[in-house]
């Protein structure tokens, strides 16, 4: 299988591992399962290695679909960050375009050449304990501002 997944134990990280041929669509599956919605919300690293990928099969309606997925990923967890690591310059070029498609998300990402300055990275910016949601206060839209009780 040219791409594998393989997630942390505690669910909060994955490390997308490709080798040989990998093509835009066989991404875009990994990328479905990854931001399924029982994981994305807890989901704070994504490390992409890319380094014994012999050839890329993508067009540049699939990177602009793969960033697409990134963005909408990055819109539902705020606090998702990627690094994708490519040690051939072919590699390092398209991830730096996928950069430039990400670049207007809130989403933290970056490209690195080695594995170990893309886990340096990771430790810094990714969030490792999932968020705790806030209360939700119960709001009565029909009771005028004025009126409500100081005790509510």
């Amino acid at each position: 299988m040219p791409i594998q997944l393989i997630y942390e134990p505690d669910g909060v990280g994955v490390v997308f591992k490709g080798t040989g041929i990998v093509d835009g669509a066989e991404i875009q599956r990994c990328n479905d399962q990854i931001y399924a919605p029982e994981r994305i919300l807890q989901l704070r690293s994504q490390l992409c290695d890319f380094c014994e990928v012999t050839k890329f099969n993508l067009s540049d309606d699939d990177m602009r679909l793969l960033a697409a997925q990134d963005r909408a990923a990055a819109a539902q967890n705020p606090n998702l960050a990627i690094a994708i690591v490519g040690n051939n310059d072919l590699m390092f070029g398209l991830a730096k375009m996928w950069e430039v498609f990400v670049s207007e998300a809130s989403l933290k990402a970056n490209v690195f050449r080695t594995l170990q300055e893309a886990r340096d990275w990771l430790e810094e910016h990714a969030q490792r304990k999932p968020p705790i949601p806030a209360p939700h206060a119960e709001i009565n839209l029909d009771e005028p501002a004025s009126e409500k009780r100081s005790s509510d």
